[in-house]
């Protein structure tokens, strides 16, 4: 759906790069670093909502 490389999301950026490279030897702790690190977003949100689902799931399983 992308056609400008710079709208790609890290992890497809990351994907392409490998690709290009396959060879390259050189760019798999680049790529394991940049996937840890886009990781990082998804933990911090999951850390600072976890009360919120957590407040919800409790507030749905009682009856009355």
């Amino acid at each position: 759906m992308l056609s400008d490389q710079r709208l790609y999301p890290i992890t497809l950026g990351l994907y392409t790069s490998l690709s290009r490279g396959a060879g390259d030897s050189d760019l798999y702790p680049l790529v394991i670093t940049g996937s840890a690190v886009s990781v990082v977003p998804l933990i911090v949100m999951v850390l600072l909502l976890q009360r919120f689902w957590r407040a919800d799931l409790l507030a749905g399983g009682l009856k009355g």
